[in-house]
């Protein structure tokens, strides 16, 4: 074995072991120790580093955090204020190494993760039904369920687009979904609950598309018949499974955990008064309270300078809105414009929809600086690639390489 395969096989340890949080939140886990190892390691292993040149726009924004955080350590001598573009910083470099370890490796790295995220989710779904059942909200080896949620999330994007661009089957997609939606529903995560959903949406539309192309082409039936035939088998299966619903066992079965959930989420959204889910105990009204850091951003960290105007003085709890006012119009639309450039190469719109989810998850919670999200948009970009070279159509006229 070779010290490319090794630097690989850490790199894949380390996405294996994502779900296992040992320290609390905001410090670097045993996965992130062996991302770092595995990078020190492929940097001198592999023979080419590919480079799109549209990426520059993700280096621009880590800079621009880079520089924001600068500014703000000087003037308020807070530490916290670089640990934010430090992790941008290796965020951004996990996407990039990830792609090289696909252009490097091919196949066999996309393949390797596509099976470690359905294991996780196959671990996590047990491991929450066996042993976290005493609480409304599972976390399984995370810190919070939110966390989980964002990741199972992400889990079911990876599976779902290298499932359609290595064996062109969305089968392996609907089925971590299936498995996500019974892990979120025991995490209880509004936010994760609310990006699942959008992506039941978009799996709804992707099947609801393929009955109209298989009735259209194969039993040549008009739009009109389409229709009638989907709305008869809709109300057949409704009316198929309400009886089963309304029988459902009260002892302590799967099942009637899974209705226990439903009605516990249930009361989290309609009955739960929590002082924190408003804008100023989310941190949101620090954007119009401090506008003259609008433009350029406040940075992070030092939020004691916030404490005459607004009562929340931790981390605002949205990616969003924390990108607007931590680094301003500016730092925003540098990182929007990294974001467009990954997405305008996607050949399958379905690429594109999945990142809506994630999008809506962030509107509640920080999820940006969470690798998950890095992670999963490399992969939209290397399943993105594998289908147009298949197509052949490379993408070499983007992307360079150097030795």
């Amino acid at each position: 074995m070779n010290v490319k395969q090794i630097s690989n096989c850490i790199f894949l340890t380390a996405i294996a072991l994502a779900p296992v949080y040992l320290w609390k939140s905001g410090l670097p886990q045993i996965s992130h120790i062996l991302a770092v190892f595995a990078i020190g390691l492929g940097m001198f292993s592999h023979h080419y580093v590919y480079w799109n040149r549209s990426w520059i726009w993700g280096v621009v924004f880590v800079f621009y955090s880079i520089l924001v955080g600068l500014v703000v350590f000087g003037l308020y001598s807070d530490r916290g204020s670089l640990l934010g573009p430090i992790y941008y910083l290796y965020d951004f470099v996990i996407f990039i190494y990830l792609i090289n370890v696909y252009k490097n490796s091919g196949r066999s790295s996309v393949v390797a993760i596509f099976w470690i995220h359905i294991i996780q989710l196959i671990f996590i779904m047990f491991f929450i039904m066996r042993v976290g059942l005493e609480s409304k909200r599972a976390t399984a080896l995370f810190n919070n369920p939110n966390q989980m949620g964002n990741a199972v999330l992400w889990a079911t994007i990876i599976i779902a687009a290298i499932g359609k661009a290595i064996y062109n089957k969305w089968l392996p997609g609907f089925t971590a979904l299936g498995m996500a939606l019974i892990i979120i529903l025991y995490s209880a995560s509004r936010a994760a609950l609310l990006g699942i959903g959008c992506l039941v949406v978009v799996f709804l539309i992707i099947i609801i598309n393929s009955i109209y192309k298989f009735l259209k082409n194969v039993l040549h039936l008009k739009l009109y018949s389409i229709i009638r035939f989907m709305l008869i088998i809709s109300i057949f299966m409704i009316l198929f499974l309400l009886p089963y619903f309304s029988r459902l066992p009260q002892e302590r079965t799967i099942t009637s955990q899974i209705k226990n959930q439903i009605i516990f989420i249930t009361a989290r959204f309609v009955y739960e008064k929590d002082p924190d889910d408003t804008p100023e105990g989310r941190g949101y009204d620090r954007i119009w309270k401090f506008p003259q850091y609008l433009l350029f951003g406040s940075g992070e960290g030092a939020t004691y300078r916030f404490a005459e105007k607004t009562r929340f003085l931790g981390e605002i709890h949205s990616s969003w809105a924390m990108l607007l006012f931590n680094y301003g119009i500016v730092g925003l639309l540098f990182f929007l414009g990294f974001l467009f450039s990954v997405v305008r190469i996607m050949p399958i719109n379905w690429f594109k929809l999945m990142l809506f989810p994630p999008v809506i998850y962030g509107f509640a919670h920080h999820s940006i600086r969470n690798w998950s999200f890095w992670i999963g948009l490399a992969i939209l970009y290397i399943s993105s690639d594998y289908i147009r070279l298949k197509q052949g159509k490379n993408i070499g006229n983007i992307s360079h390489k150097y030795k």
